[in-house]
């Protein structure tokens, strides 16, 4: 089972079928200012649930966590044995006063999770697919298998080439 923030970023609830998972889904809303509320997740779903899906900045609501919540998501992912995969392709951007952190800038955060970046957003490669993740090491290597299996490299036509 993985949670994912509803609404989220469609490819979370695709993957996670894709893996064979089942798609739990957190609602956000303007109520909760966009974040899950952890606490409320029902005990039977908490024996299940193997990863919790964040990103922050939001897609699509554009809603920020602070390093508070981040904090929270740690000790909440150490106390249920949960994997936390943060998708932090907006880290870069910043406004009215607000500069992002990372989900990795949480105490402990590299214990029980990995954070994405992406090339997309930041340098205006939107469909090239390029990024990493970074964090915890059997994260990165489970990671590893599956995308290994699954992609071919970067595109070729931002490699270097030199005659």
């Amino acid at each position: 089972m993985r949670w994912i923030t509803d609404p989220g970023y469609p490819v979370y609830t695709i993957g996670t079928k894709l893996a064979g998972g089942t798609p739990y889904y957190l609602p956000i809303s303007s109520k909760n200012n966009f974040l899950p509320e952890l606490d409320n997740i029902p005990i039977e779903i908490l024996a299940k649930a193997r990863v919790l899906w964040l990103n922050y900045p939001n897609n699509p609501t554009g809603a920020v966590a602070d390093l508070k919540f981040f904090n929270k998501a740690v000790e909440f992912a150490k106390k249920h044995d949960i994997c936390i995969c943060h998708d932090g392709p907006y880290s870069e951007v910043a406004f009215d006063g607000y500069t992002p952190v990372s989900f990795l800038q949480a105490e402990g955060a590299k214990d029980v999770g990995i954070e994405f970046h992406s090339l997309s957003k930041t340098y205006n490669m939107t469909g090239w697919r390029i990024g990493m993740a970074v964090g915890n090491a059997a994260a990165i290597n489970a990671l590893k298998i599956i995308k290994s299996n699954l992609d071919s490299g970067i595109p070729q036509a931002i490699q270097i080439c030199r005659d």
